[in-house]
């Protein structure tokens, strides 16, 4: 089992030889790939630190064994494999129903907010990346920051992006 002490980790699921969609972003105080190790004991995906990351190491018979004897433990591992399956979830149906403008702000958000936790940050990840997270082509995400840019919703410097309007990036979020 795998914990992420402090950093942030970006997901993926190998899926072919060319291709390994990022499926979802790991903050710090999360274990990585729950779902995963309770479904098969191959891990489904795989993990790459975005920056300094420290993960803690525990041995799989260890960690379940310690769930067996510890129900409040456990009860707390059901509510982060929950957490994650929730989030899932509602990220599939955020692609599903919104356009690229409100996925994109979703992303902004998530990485002001819950991330980096300022409105001046940098995505660590490339504009491909970003397309792949979002579900549409890197083009595409180029076109949408240069629109929030001239919209000025956000302040592009390079890789550095600031929230110049938090209040309309999250309307834009929910209504895409």
């Amino acid at each position: 089992m795998l914990f992420l002490k402090s950093g942030l980790v970006k997901l993926t699921r190998y899926y072919s030889e060319d291709k390994s969609p990022i499926v979802g972003i790991v903050g710090p105080e999360k274990f990585l790939c729950l779902i995963s190790v309770f479904y098969n004991k191959v891990y489904q995906t795989g993990g790459t630190a975005l920056g300094e990351s420290k993960v803690i190491y525990t041995n799989l018979e260890v960690f379940l064994d310690i769930l067996y004897n510890n129900g409040k433990y456990a009860v707390a591992i059901l509510r982060q494999i929950s957490g994650s399956g929730y989030v899932m979830i509602e990220r599939m149906i955020h692609i599903s129903y919104t356009q690229v403008p409100g996925r994109m702000a979703g992303l902004l958000l998530y990485f002001s907010k819950e991330s980096c936790r300022s409105n001046t940050f940098v995505i660590p990840f490339s504009r491909q990346e970003i397309a792949e997270f979002i579900s549409t082509t890197k083009e595409t995400v180029s076109r949408t920051l240069t629109e929030f840019k001239s919209d000025r919703l956000i302040e592009l410097n390079g890789d550095l992006i600031t929230l110049k309007s938090l209040d309309l990036i999250e309307k834009l979020s929910k209504v895409g």
